[in-house]
C-alpha cells in the first residue's frame, strides 16, 4: 500500500515539475495516472479488510479508509484540490506547540526560564 500511495504522490511531482498544478492538464494526469492508483488501492483496502481484527490498528486504519473513500479520492476530480493536508496540519501545529510551550507563562520564573532557553538555574549578578 505504500509503494500505491507513494505512487500518488509521484503523479504529484512530475505536475510540480510540469508547472500545471491546479491547472485541467494536471486534472488530466490525475485521471490518467492517479485513477488507475487509486482503483488499485481501492481493491487492497477490501481484501485486506477481512484479514484483520476491526479494532487493531491496521483494521482501524483500513475501515477509515474505507469509510471515507470519497474525501480521499476528492482530489481526482478538483485539480485545485492538494492530495493531502500537510499545509494545514502544519499551520495547526504552531498553535498546538505554542499552547504546550506557554502553558506556564504567567508565573514569573517560567516566563524566564523560558525566555533563556529552559534554564532553571538564576544568573547571579557579578
Amino acid at each position: 500500500m505504500l509503494a500505491l500511495i507513494l505512487e500518488l504522490y509521484r503523479v504529484e511531482h512530475r505536475a510540480i515539475d510540469a508547472a500545471v498544478v491546479g491547472t485541467e492538464q494536471h486534472g488530466q494526469m490525475r485521471r490518467e495516472q492517479a485513477r488507475p492508483v487509486m482503483a488499485k488501492l481501492l481493491r487492497t483496502l477490501r481484501a485486506q479488510r477481512g484479514l484483520h481484527l476491526p479494532k487493531s490498528p491496521f483494521g482501524m486504519a483500513v475501515s477509515h479508509a474505507l469509510r471515507n473513500w470519497r474525501a480521499l479520492t476528492l482530489y481526482l476530480r478538483h485539480p485545485e484540490v492538494p492530495i493531502d493536508n500537510n499545509a494545514s496540519e502544519r499551520a495547526l501545529r504552531v498553535v498546538t506547540l505554542g499552547r504546550k510551550n506557554f502553558l506556564f507563562v504567567g508565573y514569573l520564573e517560567s516566563g524566564e526560564n523560558l525566555a533563556i532557553g529552559g534554564s532553571t538555574r538564576r544568573r547571579s549578578a557579578a
